[in-house]
């Protein structure tokens, strides 16, 4: 009802790790198969009083159950936040976001179904790619007028680049009968763009 009726959609609530007047850390790692490997940080620094300085990063390679198919993600979150506990706080947040994968369109169909191939078989090339980058910088204002009420300003600047470029497999019009040697076209699938916004938003927040 919200998001169309079709199509696969929804939305996924993001809530960023703010700082906090505590001095903490982790690091975790994490490997799993198809050569998964993902290492995180977390740190939380205490800079004054009523001042906080947190970092998150995160570093992920991995391939895939498909023959020549892997991505890699790397991304930090640096937030500074200034008036922690007190009736007026400023945070200053960004946030970065690079992934780089192996573009996948899978196997062809026939008769209305996948082909029966071997589920690794891969049919694009190894030059085929998937390029994202993200950059969000967020600057928030909030004043608290009593214990149950609150006035949130936030004025954000995001920048979205994407650059693809691969070819997804399909059987020529007309094929009637599968054979070994029936021919597989590779059609071309190739898409860019540039996104840049500014968001400036005010809330107000009664008990």
């Amino acid at each position: 009802m919200l998001f169309g009726r079709g199509l696969a959609g929804g939305v996924i609530n993001q809530a960023s790790k703010e700082p906090a007047l505590k001095n903490k850390g982790s690091v975790t790692a994490t490997a799993g198969s198809y050569d998964y490997k993902r290492l995180t940080a977390d740190v939380n620094q205490v800079l004054d009083d009523t001042v906080a300085l947190r970092l998150n990063a995160m570093k992920t390679d991995a391939g895939s159950s498909r023959d020549h198919v892997g991505s890699e993600r790397e991304g930090f979150a640096p937030t500074l936040r200034f008036g922690i506990g007190t009736d007026n706080e400023i945070t200053l947040a960004h946030y970065y976001l690079n992934t780089h994968n192996t573009l996948d369109y899978g196997v062809p169909f026939f008769n209305n179904k996948p082909l029966d191939v071997p589920a690794s078989r891969f049919y694009g090339t190894t030059a085929d790619y998937e390029d994202n980058t993200t950059h969000i910088t967020a600057l928030t204002y909030r004043h608290s007028t009593s214990d149950d009420s609150e006035i949130k300003t936030i004025l954000r600047h995001a920048d979205y680049t994407r650059d693809l470029w691969g070819v997804a497999p399909r059987l020529p019009s007309g094929t009637t009968v599968i054979t070994d040697n029936t021919a597989i076209n590779r059609t071309r699938q190739a898409r860019g763009g540039h996104e840049e916004t500014w968001t400036s938003q005010t809330d107000y927040t009664g008990k």
